[in-house]
């Protein structure tokens, strides 16, 4: 994934026009999943959905999760990975599996949110990135 795109724009000064090309930072959702419990009785949670610069999404989860209180420390990580498996190009690498030890008690309160309301674009504060595709109705 490229941190950068080249969009051209018409760069306006006074009475002239010109076609450049501009730089700007890609921004995309990044969804955090995590696997815990037993090992013969893996589950899976989506816990947050973030937007985020592509880069460092592995750093990115562990200090989400270690400022949640999910974790401790790196040693409760069993492994981190981006989910493959997905069939969907548009959210290839941009969703993170953190998989706890087996031994790390999960407390599902710890991930429970309350929404606000702000004028973003509304991704932050998603539990998953298919959460992100709203259903409007289409005005007539």
């Amino acid at each position: 994934m490229k941190n950068i795109s080249q969009i051209p724009i018409v760069k306006v000064n006074a009475n002239q026009s010109t076609p450049k090309i501009d730089f700007l930072a890609v921004e995309e959702p990044l969804e955090i999943r995590l696997g815990f419990g037993n090992k013969t009785d893996r589950q899976q949670k989506s816990i947050s959905v973030t937007m985020r610069t592509p880069g460092n999404d592995f750093e990115l989860a562990i200090g989400f999760l270690y400022t949640e209180g999910i974790i401790e420390s790196y040693q409760d990580i069993y492994s981190i990975k981006h989910c493959t498996d997905l069939g969907k190009q548009e959210v290839f690498g941009n969703i993170v599996r953190v998989e706890l030890n087996e031994n790390i008690v999960l407390d599902l309160k710890k991930l429970e949110r309350h929404f606000y309301t702000t004028s973003s674009c509304g991704v932050c504060g998603k539990a998953s990135i298919d959460a992100i595709k709203i259903q409007c109705p289409t005005p007539l």
